[in-house]
């Protein structure tokens, strides 16, 4: 449960606040100025606590759970909002100024192993989406200037809570 800081500046490690629950597997985002640590197992807990951390108070706050047993999630900022999708449930989103998550999407195809980001000022990004029903067909989807790889994978929400 311990949790370590890395300055730069002086080039060291120093101990915080331990964790309220410790884990693995887990996904960690910054948000507003706090750490958030989502998801995760380990062997004591069944359902995991979803908790963030303020660096200027050096403390961690139980926030809602994301509702069900999460490991290996991947977690971004978009437009405010936090967003996590795992390989089996789908998209979920969490409003800070609600302090609720929302099922933004559930999953049909299962995936491992992936990454998500965010990508701005993207023109036509539904061009650069890879759909399952493509099967991978050549110069079915194009290709991001500079990466030469086309993108295998894309979240794009519309916001309509």
């Amino acid at each position: 449960m311990t949790v370590e800081v890395y300055d730069p500046v002086t080039n060291r490690w120093t101990f915080v606040a331990p964790m309220l629950c410790g884990r693995r597997n887990h996904c960690c985002v910054a948000f507003h100025g706090s750490l958030y640590v989502l998801g995760g197992d380990n062997s004591t807990y069944n359902k995991l606590i979803t908790e963030k951390y303020d660096p200027a108070e050096d403390t961690w706050t139980e926030i809602p759970h994301i509702n069900y047993h999460s490991t290996c999630l991947k977690a971004e900022v978009i437009d405010k909002l936090i967003v996590i999708c795992d390989y089996f449930d789908g998209i979920k989103i969490y409003n800070e100024e609600e302090n609720t998550w929302y099922q933004a999407t559930e999953s049909n195809v299962y995936r491992f192993g992936m990454s998500i980001c965010v990508v701005n000022n993207l023109p036509n990004a539904k061009d650069y989406v890879y759909k399952h029903r493509d099967k991978l067909v050549k110069g079915k989807r194009k290709k991001i200037v500079g990466l030469g790889n086309p993108v295998a994978a894309s979240i794009l929400l519309q916001r309509q809570f």
